[in-house]
């Protein structure tokens, strides 16, 4: 994966079990066609957008740490399966 200047990017689990594609940009904004590519390079696949859209007073209450744009990426896939 390209390193991108300002953006981390990891993958992690949520509390319930489902595995995600972390997006932070630490300054300035995130744009859709840029977590595009990023996911592309991360691995292909079909993915549903989470975005944090939260105010500081809440990331204060609850103590996040949230610094400029953070979005989720689940794999669409996990959720369009048939039973």
């Amino acid at each position: 994966m390209k390193e991108r200047k300002n953006i981390e990017v990891w993958s992690d689990y949520d509390v319930c079990g489902n595995w995600y594609i972390a997006i932070r940009k630490k300054k300035g904004s995130l744009k859709l066609e840029e977590i595009r590519e990023i996911a592309m390079d991360w691995e292909q696949d079909f993915y549903a957008l989470i975005i944090e859209a939260v105010d500081k007073d809440f990331q204060d209450y609850y103590n996040w740490d949230f610094e400029g744009d953070f979005v989720r990426l689940y794999r669409a896939t996990d959720f369009l399966k048939c039973e």
